[in-house]
């Protein structure tokens, strides 16, 4: 899911939905959430208990761009998650 062409918002969602889905199951929701995000240039908290894949969908969408670097700043006290997603 690289490069410079055009695509469609339902073809990149699907592309984008086609390699999650491999890594995240039950996710449904929150991979169309980051969707969202990604597409509007908004930012993504993930929040859950432990062990519900968050960190999993957060390298999976890495991997999906092609970034090979992903951010994890955890918010141990109130179990929340940021994720930022940076180029390098």
């Amino acid at each position: 899911m690289t490069g410079s062409t055009t695509m469609t918002a339902p073809d990149f969602y699907a592309r984008f939905r086609e390699q999650l889905v491999k890594a995240v199951v039950g996710q449904e929701e929150a991979i169309r959430l980051c969707a969202v995000a990604l597409v509007t240039q908004g930012h993504i908290l993930l929040e859950g208990v432990p062990g519900t894949g968050k960190t999993l969908l957060a390298k999976a969408i890495a991997r999906a761009l092609a970034r090979r670097r992903v951010r994890d700043s955890m918010q141990l006290l109130c179990g929340t998650q940021q994720l930022a997603f940076t180029a390098s």
